[in-house]
């Protein structure tokens, strides 16, 4: 009996259409007071309201005191029927037959959808979901979204949703070929997107702290993005940028999701509308959150009618990955100007220098290092470690040889190869990469090829360049291919300082992983203990995928190249290579 009783109320919603179909035009809906159909009243007050303790709704008439029940205890009145005998079974007979049975739920009366705004936070609802069609798919796939990522950030089709306003008014939404509702999943919610609809948004319940995209962030990154609405999300996530959003552009944002992404995040990223409203919000946070040093990303857009947003850019033909790394590469140049010049003066322009930046480096048939990885190059003072690397990468050029031994992959793809020396005066490193030039005969210098000298920079200022040159680059090339740092010791002011050393060596890893980038570290080598130079070099050792060790033959001028440690492999059974 009691489960006839609970699939009657949740077939009625909670027995409200019980209520609505039996007093019909009187029913002005929950919370509004009507005439007693069972009393030859003159003052209206009845009311039908939800008792939320016993999660179903009740009828009461403040003029008679012992007329208070749910919606069987009114059935029973109407009927002359009572609940506390065998006439109940006759009640629910009733109530099946005469309101489930007809399906009479089109007589609730409900507030019309378009008198229901965005702020009405609803007091409760019932939402009915489904999974996209092919028309709400070719919907989507117009706006340049395709199904795969609305699967992935949990995109979803209202088919109906009842509801309750804040004022007490329950309303109805279908959703129709002429105006679809969709949903995008919140904590124990939906945001209800209305694409074709007067009201384009609604919440199935009251909304606790939104922010959609956010459990599809990587643990880290360099580079998440605030955008404006759950499309734009979505069209940066099919390019290749993390992204999230929240209630809108004027929305209060949590301060802890600001620290989560800073401390995920190297950057944070702000990118919204292009109309005044999305000027004047982008403004107003990039003021609140100073101390978030928030990249702000516009848009080359009109700002009139589809071309306000980053989703009306992806239809406006730009939907490559190129498209927006360039947007993002703007942008930083744009807020970090001072930055920019400084950077530039240490950029050698003159030089011939052409490198050749390897994923993978092996040596016979075993991996040494890839993306992702640290290598290590190591050697005494003068044992020719930086000439080593300079020939090293400028053979790849020449394809793949593995004449000495040694393979590295060419840069196929164009994208940046940097190279940051911080023991060499300009002169210096300038004569040392052309006289690597003419040992294998290149002439020709491509334009994502870069050569740094960070010895007029104070130590404590040149991870910030690093930092910020590689991220730029990475944008202006559409990846990084190689990064080569010769004297890795002069980061820090001492080797031997275990805390700064740890430091470096968990930037060096993270940066490798964010750019998915091989990174090969040169430093001396301490041969009357067999080890690398202090705490730094016990840390490369622990760390570095490869050690490869410099030696100066001393009837020549050729080197000798051998792996000290092999993560991939036996060092011992390769053979020293002659260089």
């Amino acid at each position: 009996m009691m489960n006839k009783v609970e699939e009657i109320l949740e077939c009625t919603n909670r027995g409200l259409l019980v209520f609505a179909y039996f007093l019909n035009e009187q029913f002005k809906g929950p919370g509004r007071r009507f005439l007693n159909p069972l009393y030859l009243d003159k003052n209206p007050s009845c009311y039908v309201y939800l008792d939320e303790k016993r999660n179903r709704y009740y009828i009461k008439d403040f003029g008679q005191a012992d007329f208070h029940g749910d919606c069987f205890f009114f059935v029973g009145k109407l009927f002359n029927l009572s609940c506390e005998s065998d006439d109940f079974k006759e009640i629910l007979s009733i109530i099946e037959n005469e309101v489930i049975m007809n399906k009479s739920f089109s007589m609730i009366p409900l507030a019309k959808t378009s008198e229901i705004s965005k702020s009405d936070i609803l007091l409760s609802s019932n939402v009915v979901i489904r999974e996209l069609n092919p028309q709400e798919i070719d919907y989507w796939n117009a706006e340049g979204v395709s199904h795969d990522t609305l699967e992935r950030f949990g995109v979803v089709s209202i088919v109906e949703f009842h509801g309750v306003s804040k004022n007490g008014r329950d309303f109805q939404i279908l959703s129709t070929h002429k105006e679809p509702a969709f949903g995008y999943p919140g904590n124990g919610f939906y945001k209800v997107y209305r694409p074709n609809s007067k009201t384009r948004f609604l919440y199935t319940n009251p909304p606790g702290i939104y922010s959609f995209g956010f459990l599809q962030l990587p643990y880290a990154g360099d580079l998440v993005v605030i955008a404006a609405g759950e499309k734009d999300v979505m069209n940066l996530s099919q390019l290749g940028i993390n992204a999230i959003c929240f209630n809108s552009e004027s929305a209060n944002i949590p301060l802890d999701i600001l620290n989560k992404l800073k401390v995920r995040f190297k950057i944070i990223g702000v990118l919204y509308d292009v109309d005044e409203a999305g000027k004047a919000a982008l403004s107003k946070l990039i003021h609140q959150f100073g101390d978030f040093d928030l990249l702000p990303i516009e848009l080359p857009l009109s700002g009139q009618k589809g071309q306000k947003d980053f989703t009306d850019f992806v239809k406006l033909g730009f939907n490559k990955s190129k498209d927006i790394q360039r947007l993002i590469y703007d942008s930083l140049m744009a807020s970090r100007r001072s930055d920019a010049k400084a950077i530039k003066k240490l950029k050698l322009d003159d030089t011939d220098f052409f490198e050749v930046p390897p994923i993978v480096l092996g040596i016979d048939k075993f991996s040494l290092g890839r993306a992702g990885d640290i290598v290590c190059v190591t050697g005494a003072e003068g044992s020719g470690k930086s000439k080593f690397t300079t020939s090293l990468i400028l053979r790849s050029i020449l394809g793949m040889s593995n004449n000495e031994g040694l393979f590295l992959q060419s840069n196929t793809e164009g994208k940046a190869c940097v190279l940051f020396d911080t023991e060499q005066t300009k002169y210096q490193l300038y004569n040392n990469v052309r006289q690597a030039m003419e040992s294998v005969n290149i002439s020709i210098v491509p334009d994502y090829v870069y050569v740094f000298s960070l010895v007029e920079v104070a130590r404590q200022e040149r991870w910030h360049y690093i930092e910020l040159t590689l991220r730029e680059l990475y944008y202006k090339h559409g990846g990084i291919h190689l990064i080569v740092i010769d004297g890795i010791a002069d980061m820090i002011d001492s080797v031997n300082m275990e805390t700064p050393a740890i430091k470096l060596l968990e930037d060096l890893m993270q940066l490798a992983s964010v750019y998915s980038v091989l990174v090969i570290c040169v430093i001396h080598f301490l041969e009357n203990g067999m080890k690398l130079r202090g705490h730094l070099g016990s840390e490369l050792q622990r760390k570095a995928s490869s050690i490869l060790l410099v030696e100066r033959k001393k009837t020549s001028d050729s080197m000798l190249i051998r792996p000290i440690k092999m993560r991939d492999g036996d060092q011992f059974k390769v053979s020293p290579i002659q260089f």
